[in-house]
């Protein structure tokens, strides 16, 4: 029997301190804009340790970045000793990112009808001085960034090491790693090749492009990722565990050697739907899992998934049903804490407010009729579009939108009538495009793209919750 590799993943806790807020009118605005549950992260991230905690079945917990949700030195406190209780049961190895230093200002108390900016944040020693137990003190090497943070190789378990690796800049203009940072873990893997460890890598920002570029170009992936997942992959990781975009989705890129690298992003902890990845790997196979936190107890009331299903749907909901209710005040409020500003607004709300409205009321049934006067009867299958007649149309966008954060758990597989309705809707500008032959080719490219994009949500042939496959032999023995 060889060795065994047992252990979770998480990320994107962003830890938010209930003492940084009243709970009052400026807090539900930033609250209704996010994905994430801040003022329920406490109660959701110790639900999660404690499951890990009494988990046999693991080793290990990684941790791959934005600890806390803008880098409030409270946050950090509190999250230190949430960390050292895990740690008593479990190995806990940690790498902060840009969220954990606030790199872009935003920390922020929201008490009442304003909020303030938080002066006290941390830094990059603050960084090493927290979380240095979690990894750092363990490793076998390290390696100091330009910006002071750490990189660290840490042995896992018997005939694993663990790359901890910090991508929050690559000196030029990005996220990523300089050419001597990169140096330093190819030395590494070479090393670990050497003593006939296998290696397994976590870091922040996404290395494999995944769904469609339209996506990939936002910012997800760190920069140059494609000398990255070459130099990772020919070098020998076989799994590579990261964060940033809240999206769940396993990836796989073959190197130019053949050796195989798996990618698991990994949606945020704290939003739909409370991911919890576990990886096992031995000498035959590499299998990934993932686990949800089902319900937690915020001040004194137990929450289920659908909470956290509900939460994250506002991110739209919000804004739309602010903007159909007629409150001209209110949408302009819920467009401002989602970064919306434009004093135009309310002269367009009349027309905003009838679209909203119709957007959040109709059924299939009477959209697909509406549909089909306007392409003569060619638009949207009329069977299909029957079938689910009386289901809302934003419902539907819901589930689609939502499964860009849970893998694909309202998959609308390809033969149903609600894939088919989407489909055929969403092919129509395409159509459209393709039959005028003056439309530029960047404006044709965005739609194929997003037509992908849907599909993909819909129907992916990967299964982003699951995975199991035969390891590459990487090490010669």
């Amino acid at each position: 029997m060889g060795n065994k590799a047992r252990f979770a993943v998480l990320t994107d806790l962003h830890y938010f301190s209930p003492s940084l807020t009243d709970g009052g009118r400026a807090y539900q605005l930033r609250s209704g804009s996010d994905q994430k549950c801040l003022l329920e992260s406490g109660a959701i991230i110790d639900k999660a340790f404690t499951m890990l905690a009494g988990d046999e079945t693991i080793d290990s917990v990684l941790i791959c970045g934005d600890i806390t949700d803008d880098g409030e030195t409270v946050c950090h406190e509190e999250m230190v000793e949430k960390l050292r209780f895990l740690n008593k049961y479990k190995n806990v190895y940690v790498i902060t990112a840009t969220h954990d230093r606030c790199t872009d200002g935003n920390a922020k108390t929201y008490f009442g009808d304003e909020y303030q900016h938080l002066e006290d944040t941390a830094d990059a020693d603050d960084m090493y001085k927290y979380y240095r137990k979690f990894g750092i003190d363990q490793a076998i090497s390290t390696y100091k960034t330009h910006l002071g943070l750490y990189s660290y190789v840490v042995k896992l378990c018997d005939g694993f090491r663990l790359l901890g690796l910090n991508d929050d800049s690559n000196g030029v203009n990005g996220s990523g790693y300089s050419p001597e940072h990169m140096q330093w873990i190819v030395e590494q893997l070479q090393q670990a090749k050497k003593e006939g460890d296998r290696v397994v890598a976590m870091q922040h920002h996404v290395v494999l492009g995944h769904y469609v570029p339209f996506l990939t170009g936002m910012g997800i992936c760190c920069r140059d990722r494609e000398w990255v997942a070459e130099t990772f992959a020919s070098n020998g990781v076989e799994a590579l565990f990261v964060g940033h975009s809240h999206f769940q989705n396993i990836t796989e890129y073959t190197a130019e050697n053949g050796n195989r690298l798996v990618q698991a992003n990994i949606g945020s902890l704290v939003g739909h739907p409370g991911p919890i990845f576990k990886v096992n790997i031995d000498d035959d196979y590499i299998s990934m899992n993932t686990e949800y936190v089902k319900e937690f107890t915020f001040e004194g009331k137990t929450y289920n998934t659908e909470y956290l299903y509900e939460h994250s749907k506002g991110v739209v909901a919000n804004l739309l049903n602010a903007a159909a209710s007629g409150d001209v005040d209110e949408f302009v409020a819920r467009c401002g804490a989602m970064g919306i500003r434009n004093e135009k607004l309310p002269k367009f709300y009349f027309l905003i407010k009838k679209l909203a409205r119709y957007i959040t009321t109709v059924n299939v049934g009477s959209f697909a009729k509406t549909v089909n006067r306007l392409t003569f009867g060619k638009g949207i299958d009329k069977t299909a579009a029957k079938q689910i007649a009386d289901k809302k149309v934003i419902d539907i966008a819901y589930e689609i939108f939502l499964n860009l954060f849970d893998g694909g758990i309202n998959a609308h597989k390809k033969g149903t009538p609600t894939y088919t309705v989407v489909s055929d809707f969403i092919s129509i500008p395409g159509k459209i495009v393709n039959k005028l032959g003056f439309v530029p080719d960047n404006v044709k490219s965005i739609l194929t793209e997003i037509t992908e994009l849907v599909h993909l949500l819909m129907d992916d042939n990967i299964d982003n919750n699951y995975y199991r496959a035969r390891c590459t032999k990487l090490i010669e023995k």
